[in-house]
C-alpha cells in the first residue's frame, strides 16, 4: 500500500509540475502582448519578437562571435512564480438589427494592440430647446501602453461606453435639435474629450461618429420647417431678381 501510494504522490507531483512548466511558455501573435507579474507585482511586458540573430558574446582570444536565435512569439517564464496579468472585459453592443446584446470575456491574458470597434446601443440626450432624440455612435479605439491599460482600469469597453455617454449628453445639450440632425459632423469633437480621458489609461481614441440621428416625430417637422424655410428663401431671391431687372429696365429705358 505504501508502494501504491508512493506512485500516486509521485504521478501527482509529476502532472503538476508538467503543468507548471506547460504555463510557462507563452505563444503570442502579432499585435499581442502579454503582462507578466512576478510574485504578484509587474516584471515584464511579453511582445511578439521576429526571429533575428544577436551577438551574445565575443571570445578575444579566437574572436569568435557567438550568435543566439530568438523564436517569434515564443516566450519562456519562470514556474511556480511567474503568472500572467488577466483581465475581464464585460459589455453591450449592437448588431447590425439594432439589437443590444452583452459580450463578456473573462480571465483574458492577451492583450490585442489591434485598432478594436465598437458599436455601442443608442444614446438617448436632451437638446438644448429640450427636445429628446436619439444618437447611434460608434467608437475606435486601440490599447497605446497595455501595461497602464491593465493596472489602471477595469473593464476598459465599459468605462469608454459610459464616459462616451457622458460626453455625447453633454455636447448635444449645447445644441439645437435641428443643429444636431443636419450637422452631425460637430459632434465629432466628441472624440477629442473622449481621447484626453482615455490617455490616462494608456488608451488612444482614433474617432468617434455619429452613424444615426433618430428624433421620432420632431424629424418630420424639422423638415417640413426645413422646407417653408427654403421656400421662404425662394420668395427672396425671386422678389430681388424682379426689383433688379426692373431697376435695369427703368435706366434703359430713361
Amino acid at each position: 500500500m505504501s508502494g501504491v501510494a508512493g506512485a500516486v504522490i509521485g504521478v501527482g507531483i509529476f502532472l503538476v509540475v508538467a503543468r507548471e512548466i506547460y504555463r510557462s511558455i507563452h505563444f503570442l501573435k502579432e499585435k499581442e502582448v502579454k503582462i507578466i507579474e512576478r510574485l504578484g507585482r509587474y516584471h515584464q511586458t511579453l511582445t511578439p519578437v521576429r526571429r533575428s540573430e544577436a551577438p551574445s558574446s565575443v571570445c578575444s582570444s579566437k574572436k569568435h562571435i557567438h550568435t543566439h536565435t530568438q523564436i517569434q512569439g515564443v516566450h519562456f517564464v519562470m514556474p511556480f512564480i511567474d503568472r500572467p496579468k488577466t483581465y475581464t472585459h464585460r459589455y453591450y453592443v449592437s448588431n447590425n438589427l439594432g439589437q443590444t446584446k452583452l459580450v463578456e470575456k473573462k480571465n483574458c491574458d492577451h492583450i490585442s494592440t489591434w485598432n478594436e470597434v465598437l458599436d455601442f446601443p443608442k444614446q438617448t440626450v436632451i437638446t438644448r430647446d429640450n427636445a429628446k432624440i436619439q444618437l447611434d455612435a460608434i467608437l475606435q479605439y486601440r490599447i497605446a501602453n497595455p501595461k497602464k491599460m491593465v493596472y489602471s482600469t477595469q473593464n476598459l469597453p465599459m468605462m469608454l461606453s459610459k464616459n462616451l455617454q457622458a460626453q455625447i449628453r453633454n455636447i448635444a445639450g449645447l445644441m439645437d435639435v435641428d443643429q444636431v440632425i443636419e450637422e452631425t459632423a460637430a459632434l465629432n469633437r466628441i472624440s477629442i474629450e473622449l481621447d484626453r480621458v482615455a490617455t490616462r489609461w494608456g488608451v488612444k481614441v482614433e474617432f468617434v461618429r455619429v452613424q444615426r440621428v433618430e428624433a421620432g416625430t420632431l424629424s418630420s417637422v424639422l423638415a417640413k420647417a426645413k422646407n417653408a424655410d427654403l421656400d421662404n428663401r425662394k420668395v427672396l431671391i425671386d422678389a430681388k431678381m424682379s426689383k433688379q431687372t426692373q431697376i435695369i429696365q427703368s435706366e434703359g429705358n430713361r
